[in-house]
């Protein structure tokens, strides 16, 4: 390129406003901080905050140099100093605080949030591989933190790689990968088809999707019985109940003087017995007794069997007495070679609300750039009947676009938006930046519609909501790299949350789950619960003028106003496991406004 066709200065203007960055090779950083974790001689809070700097470096690296950017170039009046802090809080350097700046933080956050962070370890072969389709299933290691909590530090448990079958290594991920890349195959084999050649084609393509749903399942069973096995309990949420709350602390307090009087409990050894008490209804009698012996050591076989009935009882007790309160959100901070389990499904939950953020600093991230808006552990929306839609975009799913212009004629007819065309640049931005809801439905998530770039500098207000094909998937970039999704630049500008899908889904069950989440979530005046519409018509895109009732005894439906509970609502009425697992939810916990 001649030297005349590059604008020198501005090429110098932006170096030197990246003069304070410092960059690194992210996923070398990666490596560097798992394997600093197997050193014997590391402490576990050093080895905490060496798993905490190990998540997401390249994407925090991305977002520090945005607001590098931003700081440099923009006229921020006011806003700078907030800018900066956004800067200071996403850095890789922000763990150079230590442990007393993640206490500080995890004080600082909602006491109603319970944060599992979820660590995949190194494993030396993967140092070789050139191979990208190659996953290995290593150990992991969970940390724990309880925001809002005074002199609760977080702690560590490391958990094996899951047991092997006839003497081969049980590899997971890759049976994973595997079904996901033949589902994908043969969803873009009959995509651009709108009939099968005879009844034999279609019951091949019918028992196709059965074998994946069937193997995703046992997989999703498999990663929580036999790798995180007893240790699943830490993923059970707080009360919302405070009195509950303070009831099981209280039988911990009584179980240490009472059962364990020779064994001094610290700090970590009483959390987890908080924990084992909290989630014993979900573990089996021989998995408790496998859980007490990280808290309480080496028992004689009478006190281990007091113990293991005492706490069997503290369970039943206060499940009985509360009448199985419902929990507070659990935030999974998922390392990227994780991402594809879709842990949401995984019975420890039970229908309790689950959201995930890919590192401790986006959680901190976005807590402080809605912590105005937070109440109660989430993050309150005021104007949700005014939301805005963008509906087949590209103009070949009419089928789709039939649908779901019905659907929002019917329910949601306070919202405007297009369909059946492209919109610019600028409506794009406008829907993200003026809206309170935001939903997408078409090819992938869109990205083909704005510029990346820009995107990145926006603040974007919405909730997001992305019903496409692997709309929130993250891919491999190669053997030796990073991973990269579309929806980081949703999270770097600050939306509150992004719904989407894991892996490529059908249009026609995915036009399911999407009218049956937003008709559970947002409230209508419509006079018929769209649960409760006769969707014979609608599935096949016929007429949809007037909708009538499948049931007309049926007595009212309330909307469930916490997002995430209103798409576990939505989920438990659809049939398809491989659907309802693809669909996750990344961000805050948000609530529309009572």
């Amino acid at each position: 390129m001649a030297t005349e066709m590059l604008d020198i200065d501005s090429l110098l203007k932006e170096i030197t406003g990246l003069r304070d960055h410092s960059c690194r090779n992210g996923f070398s950083h990666q490596r560097v901080q798992k394997f600093k974790v197997l050193n014997s001689d590391t402490n576990e809070r050093q080895k905490i905050l060496h798993l905490i700097d190990s998540h997401v470096p390249s994407l925090r690296e991305t977002a520090g140099m945005q607001f590098t950017k931003i700081i440099e170039h923009e006229c921020l009046g006011d806003m700078k100093e907030y800018f900066q802090m956004l800067k200071d809080v996403i850095s890789t350097k922000c763990t150079q605080g230590g442990m007393d700046e993640v206490l500080k933080q995890q004080l600082e956050m909602p006491k109603e949030w319970t944060v599992i962070q979820i660590t995949h370890q190194i494993n030396p072969v993967e140092l070789q591989s050139l191979e990208p389709s190659t996953y290995e299933t290593n150990g992991i290691d969970l940390v724990v933190f309880n925001c809002g909590q005074e002199n609760v530090e977080p702690f560590l448990v490391s958990l094996s790689s899951p047991p092997s079958l006839n003497g081969q290594k049980f590899e997971l991920l890759q049976k994973l990968m595997d079904v996901l890349k033949l589902n994908s195959e043969m969803l873009t084999s009959t995509s651009q088809r709108h009939f099968f050649k005879n009844k034999r084609e279609k019951y091949d393509y019918m028992q196709r999707q059965e074998d994946t749903e069937l193997t995703v399942q046992e997989l999703v069973r498999e990663a929580e019985h036999n790798w995180l096995r007893e240790w699943r309990c830490l993923l059970v949420g707080k009360f919302q109940s405070e009195e509950a709350e303070e009831e099981v602390r209280g039988e911990v307090w009584r179980l240490a003087r009472e059962c364990l009087k020779g064994h001094k409990l610290n700090g970590k050894d009483k959390e987890l017995l908080y924990y084992i008490i909290k989630g014993a209804d979900r573990l089996t009698t021989s998995e408790i007794s496998e859980a007490i012996k990280l808290c309480c050591g080496d028992l004689c076989q009478n006190t281990a069997k007091d113990l293991v009935r005492m706490i069997k009882e503290i369970n039943v007790k206060i499940n009985c007495k509360y009448d199985m309160l419902p929990r507070h959100p659990v935030i999974l901070v998922l390392d990227e070679s994780l991402d594809a389990i879709p842990w949401e499904m995984m019975e420890i939950f039970n229908g309790e609300p689950v959201t995930r953020i890919p590192s401790w600093h986006f959680v901190y991230y976005l807590f402080k750039a809605h912590e105005k808006h937070i109440k109660n552990g989430l993050r309150v929306i005021s104007r949700p009947l005014e939301g805005k839609f963008i509906i087949n975009p590209d103009g070949d799913l009419v089928q789709m676009e039939k649908r779901m212009v019905s659907f929002f004629n019917y329910w949601l007819k306070g919202w405007t938006g297009i369909n059946g065309r492209k919109p610019t640049s600028d409506e794009f931005y406008d829907y993200l930046e003026q809206s309170d809801v935001f939903s997408y439905s078409g090819h992938g998530n869109g990205t083909h519609l704005y510029t990346i770039d820009i995107l990145k500098r926006k603040t974007i207000k919405s909730v997001v909501l992305l019903f496409g094909c692997a709309s929130t998937k993250i891919a491999r970039q190669g053997p030796q790299l990073g991973t990269y999704g579309s929806y980081h630049i949703f999270l770097i500008a600050r939306a509150p949350c992004v719904l989407g899908m894991l892996w490529p889904v059908t249009d026609t069950v995915t036009d399911l789950l999407t009218t049956g989440f937003l008709s559970s979530w947002l409230p209508s005046e419509a006079p018929i619960h769209w649960s409760q519409v006769d969707k014979k018509a609608w599935k096949k895109g016929g007429p949809y003028d007037n909708f009538s009732a499948i049931d007309v005894q049926a007595p009212p439906i309330n909307s469930n106003l916490e997002l995430l509970r209103a798409l576990w609502s939505a989920k438990s009425s659809l049939s398809s496991f491989f659907t309802k697992a693809a669909c996750v939810v990344r961000g805050l916990p948000v609530k529309i406004a009572d």
